[in-house]
């Protein structure tokens, strides 16, 4: 049985059973208060332990009526007590769902976030991101510098190349575009003769290659 034919029949169960009790109990009321028997024949019957038939029809109905009618609330509330529990499961697996559906997305996002932003980051420089991190770690960069996306990059040395990409200047002297970056990393005194950056020697697509991974921290 499917989960939604098994709700059906849990919620159904409960429905049957509290209309019963009701119109069971209501039954059961009008016996035990009816000042007259209901059924003629049954006065000409035999009756034991000493009762009347209008006393014998009494204690029927407060049978029907309150021991009866309890089975029958214990019974739907039991049910129900499972209905809320597959309810409650249902739910459960429905948000774990909607939530292992929302990581996705936020992955595929983000992956597609990080291409997007490579790819104008090669397009700005010529240069290739993941070189370029590599280089960074060869010449000694990560001694001097916080990187993010480099472990070990927690040098106190320079300045922290968090956003990088979203910074208004190069060294505190040249505006922030391609050309000016390039031009610090291969000779930063040409631009700033009492920074404390030395000249790397870079090779030209060593330069383009960090300056492409620099323009992936935004």
């Amino acid at each position: 049985m499917g989960e939604r034919s098994r709700a059906h029949s849990l919620g159904a169960g409960v429905l049957y059973l509290f209309t019963t009790a009701i119109h069971s109990g209501f039954l059961g009321a009008l016996l035990t208060f009816a000042p007259t028997v209901w059924y003629p024949g049954y006065e000409r019957g035999d009756h034991h332990w000493g009762v009347t038939p209008l006393e014998d029809q009494q204690f029927g109905g407060l049978i029907m009526w309150v021991p009866a009618c309890l089975i029958y609330l214990f019974a739907g509330l039991a049910i129900f007590g499972r209905w809320l529990q597959d309810s409650e499961r249902r739910v459960t697996q429905w948000q774990a769902a909607i939530s292992r559906t929302l990581l996705i997305i936020g992955l595929l996002a983000l992956c597609g976030c990080d291409d997007e932003t490579e790819r104008l980051a090669r397009e700005r420089t010529g240069g290739e991101p993941s070189r370029g991190r590599e280089q960074m770690r060869y010449f000694g960069c990560v001694s001097c510098h916080e990187i993010p996306g480099i472990k070990e990059a927690n040098g106190l040395v320079g300045p922290s190349l968090e956003r990088f990409a979203s910074r208004p200047y190069v060294g505190g002297v040249a505006l922030n575009t391609p050309a000016n970056t390039m031009r610090w990393l291969d000779d930063p005194q040409q631009l700033s003769p009492r920074t404390a950056m030395p000249k790397l020697n870079l090779r030209p697509d060593d330069i383009k290659d960090i300056a492409s991974y620099l323009y992936t921290l935004k």
